[in-house]
């Protein structure tokens, strides 16, 4: 086996853990405020804790990424995967949502992770190797995505939601000791010159390129309407109608803890689906470009969205998640190899960084937007609020490419 090879499968499962991980839990904040004794307003609490991460992220990705171009990427990943190991841990302790709040800005403080990944794994490969390998990665975070909520809601309910935190901290700071094992830090191409740039030139230099901010953008809207369900989901799957054997089945299986195995098994439907179907949305990238994927993923998913509210029970909701999750899976492989195919390699890490802050800020503002629409109106008005969003975001990627075409013409 090439040590590329076997530097890129550490990458990947470092990402698939990583991934695990971080979705372990996500899905049942609103559960854990039950056990902590809240009573009321639910849904704004849990929008905070799900969103604090992300407020610190989104302002530490561009810094973290800038020292990853500087100081090689491999620094990066083991601060940020010991850091929120420890941090996971602490999660599993607290008293109060106020107190969880605080350990989660901590946690989007201490970011990096992802972008420091993505940027090794394109370092690596040849421009033909880019949109495989990028998507091969992608599929690591599926997994993550799949197997985490599934996981979380299994821990849960056997165990309780705290040791889900403490097993995910514990998870975290294994999977890091993995990596400072097997992987040499990333020599910079050009170390002696980059060296002497400064963070904010890396970051604003990175915005000389006019593509870039446009799938900033388009990830923004995209993330954005990923994280709008987040609040209101486990709430959301108690009210609807749940047929006969789903209810004797987990009762029998889970007892009092029914809805926890259903919300993680909601919440991974569509990673299951998708992890299956990123391989051809990759093969399908080569041959029909990855705008094309892009704007099919946007537009099927946002059908799905406007679709949800009419489901009359968990098996239709079932059914339509694992939809959403094969078109949603070429969108975000689509953004970053169309981003790295637009970016130098010398700015990859800040230009993934920045990705991972603008996603960040949409993953900040979805559950927000989302827990502010189900108190005003009710669920059903985030999905059809989330089908709106991304509409925008496929006329967006429509108008904006028919432009470059015509640009390309006239020149």
């Amino acid at each position: 086996m090439s040590s590329k090879i076997l530097k890129f499968r550490v990458i990947w499962i470092g990402v698939l853990i990583s991934n695990l991980c971080f979705t372990l839990i996500l899905p049942f904040i609103p559960l854990y405020l039950i056990n902590l004794g809240i009573k009321e307003n639910i849904e704004i609490w849990a929008s905070f804790i799900v969103i604090a991460s992300y407020v610190g992220a989104t302002i530490s990705s561009p810094i973290w990424g800038a020292l990853s171009d500087k100081f090689g990427y491999k620094t990066m990943i083991v601060r940020a995967g010991l850091a929120n190991g420890i941090i996971y841990i602490l999660c599993a302790f607290v008293q109060g949502p106020v107190q969880l709040i605080i350990l989660r800005v901590l946690y989007g403080l201490n970011s990096g992770f992802m972008p420091a990944a993505n940027a090794i794994v394109t370092e690596m490969s040849s421009e033909e190797e880019l949109g495989k390998r990028i998507s091969s990665l992608q599929n690591a975070v599926l997994g993550g995505q799949l197997l985490g909520p599934l996981a979380g809601g299994i821990l849960s309910s056997l165990t309780t939601i705290s040791m889900s935190f403490f097993i995910a901290g514990l998870a975290m700071v294994l999977n890091t000791i993995m990596i400072i094992i097997l992987i040499e830090n990333s020599k910079k191409i050009d170390k002696k010159n980059a060296s002497k740039k400064s963070i904010k030139k890396y970051i604003t230099g990175s915005f000389d390129y006019p593509d870039l901010k446009k799938l900033l953008f388009i990830g923004f809207l995209f993330q954005v309407t990923a994280g709008m369900a987040l609040p209101i989901l486990s709430t959301y799957i108690m009210n609807i109608n749940i047929e006969n054997i789903f209810r004797i089945l987990t009762t029998y299986l889970f007892k009092d803890n029914m809805y926890s195995f259903l919300t993680g098994l909601i919440f991974s439907i569509p990673g299951i689906l998708a992890f299956f179907a990123i391989k051809r949305w990759s093969n399908r990238g080569e041959k029909k470009g990855y705008y094309s994927n892009l704007k099919v993923g946007l537009l099927m998913t946002s059908i799905c969205f406007f679709l949800t509210p009419l489901l009359p029970s968990l098996l239709f909701l079932i059914v339509l998640r694992g939809i959403q999750g094969v078109f949603s899976a070429s969108i975000i492989p689509a953004l970053s190899t169309l981003m790295a195919q637009n970016v130098y390699k010398e700015n990859r890490g800040t230009a993934f960084s920045l990705f991972n802050s603008i996603r960040s800020f949409g993953s900040m503002v979805g559950p927000l937007l989302g827990g502010g629409i189900a108190f005003l109106i009710g669920d059903y008005g985030v999905f059809i609020g989330g089908g709106i969003i991304l509409l925008i975001a496929f006329m967006y990627t429509l108008i904006t490419q028919e432009k470059k075409i015509e640009e390309l013409v006239s020149e």
